[in-house]
């Protein structure tokens, strides 16, 4: 069986972990911290972001207070990171779409490069600009991503499935805001029923899949 790697966009490691569900989700998967690759960029990103806020010059203060960036910046310095795409010709064409900036031409590129090597792929991100930009991508490689991508909204789901909705919602709704999606699967705190979460969460899913071109796994 070929190893599987896991590419970690800094969308969803940010909000796993703001939610307290980052080592949760790689229990759910079986994934072994060795195994995960995150963007070399993401430590310097967030420890700007960080000291932005502690400076009074966050954009959206609100938001930044609720992140968990004690613990993102632990993970960040102590994942593997990717530094540069190993096929250039295919960063180049992936950067160059709109809707694919450079970290995601990275982490993709990466992705694709590694499953020709031989090796398993999944991709969580929460970005779904990038899935819809991939999705309309004509470079044959693009393929070797389908069923391959995670959104949020899955992951979060996975969570409920595994942990129950009790314990995923005490995690969330305290820092619920730092997401559109979230906030409005639990928008109603800690009155929020399991009953109303799931479908706006599979709701937010099913939009993006019609736009996935098949690249979103087949989870819901």
């Amino acid at each position: 069986m070929p190893i599987r790697i896991y590419c970690i966009d800094n969308d969803i490691l940010k909000k796993l972990a703001t939610f307290q569900l980052f080592e949760q989700t790689i229990k759910a998967f079986n994934i072994n911290h060795q195994d995960i690759r995150i963007l070399d960029t993401a430590k310097h990103k967030f420890r700007g972001e960080w000291e932005k806020f502690q400076k009074g010059r966050s954009r959206q203060p609100d938001v930044d207070r609720i992140i968990d960036y004690d613990q993102i910046l632990a993970l960040a310095e102590r994942l593997s990171s990717i530094k540069d795409a190993p096929d250039p010709v295919l960063f180049s064409e992936l950067a160059k779409t709109e809707g694919i900036d450079k970290g995601d031409a990275i982490l993709t590129a990466y992705a694709i490069q590694t499953i020709e090597n031989g090796a398993d792929i999944l991709l969580f991100t929460g970005d779904k600009r990038l899935v819809k930009a991939l999705a309309q991508v004509n470079l044959p490689q693009v393929g070797l991503l389908r069923h391959r991508i995670w959104c949020l909204e899955q992951l979060v789901l996975k969570n409920i499935e595994i942990y129950g909705f009790e314990v995923v919602k005490d995690a969330i709704v305290s820092r619920r805001d730092c997401d559109k999606a979230i906030k409005a699967a639990f928008g109603s705190g800690t009155e929020s029923e399991r009953h109303n979460v799931k479908p706006v969460l599979i709701d937010y899913i099913e939009r993006l899949r019609k736009e996935a071109n098949n690249l979103l796994a087949p989870y819901v």
